[in-house]
């Protein structure tokens, strides 16, 4: 595990969990984000027959602070993306985690420059994988009982051509098993994600207020 205490005041941290069957960790970093206490970015290097994959765990502020909090959550981890990019444009890397906004707001479509597909993507651009679930009217938390898309798998190029390690295409999706699924008593409450907690009441039946989003990455 890969792991450090953040700046959060509510105890929330980023981390990244690996297979050191499958991985050496080469090297890891933590990113401060300057926009209150919220947490780092994690960024691990891994290593696997000769092939790198840099993997960046994210939790960016909510949308409780002003947009500007994200903007410069996605500045920092455009500039650490830029400069491994510069070094090697076909760098594999993929950056997930809760980025507490949706594919077409400012902070991941301008500031980390993440397109919702890859028709035509420009060279500096990278891919947000998790777009095609918002397409589809679909979501990962659900807020004022409509479906948002708030948590990513964002890749680089280099993860599209089929040297070194490469994302499966289309297999990017939400993880909905029953047991993660709430149902509300409400006829017009939408079904949701099974949380632990309503403000300070536990569930103990509960897992989380966002679901999981996963892909394959092969090699």
């Amino acid at each position: 595990i890969i792991h450090k205490d953040s700046p959060s005041e509510r105890g929330i941290d980023c981390a990244i969990i690996y297979d050191s069957a499958v991985f050496t960790l080469d090297a890891a970093q933590f990113h401060h984000v300057d926009a209150g206490e919220t947490r780092d970015i994690v960024e691990a290097k891994l290593k696997r027959n000769g092939s790198d994959l840099y993997v960046f765990m994210d939790h960016w502020p909510s949308k409780f602070h002003d947009e500007s909090f994200r903007d410069k959550a996605a500045d920092v981890l455009r500039k650490r993306i830029d400069a491994l990019l510069a070094a090697d444009p076909k760098a594999d890397l993929i950056a997930l985690g809760d980025f507490n906004d949706e594919p077409d707001e400012a902070a991941i479509k301008d500031h980390l420059r993440a397109a919702t597909t890859d028709d035509h993507l420009p060279p500096d651009a990278l891919l947000d994988t998790t777009a095609p679930i918002k397409a589809d009217g679909k979501g990962t938390i659900v807020y004022k009982n409509r479906w948002e898309l708030l948590d990513h798998v964002i890749i680089s190029p280099g993860l599209l051509d089929p040297a070194g390690f490469h994302w499966k295409k289309g297999s990017t999706r939400r993880i909905d098993f029953p047991e993660l699924i709430f149902h509300p008593r409400g006829k017009d409450e939408i079904d949701r994600p099974n949380q632990s907690y309503t403000r300070n009441d536990f569930h103990k039946t509960g897992y989380s207020d966002h679901l999981p989003v996963g892909c394959i990455i092969e090699q």
